[in-house]
């Protein structure tokens, strides 16, 4: 079974970790986000 490795490399992370991007690219406050969502509709 050694060829299946746990594969924890570049293209592992570009699967896996997609969650907070645009907080690294600075586009979004998500902190200020959810309050905007928490929101009443109407």
């Amino acid at each position: 079974m050694g060829f299946v490795k746990v594969v924890k490399n570049k293209a592992y992370f570009k699967r896996f970790q997609v969650k907070l991007k645009r907080r690294r690219e600075g586009k979004t406050d998500y902190y200020a986000r959810k309050r905007l969502t928490v929101q009443d509709k109407n």
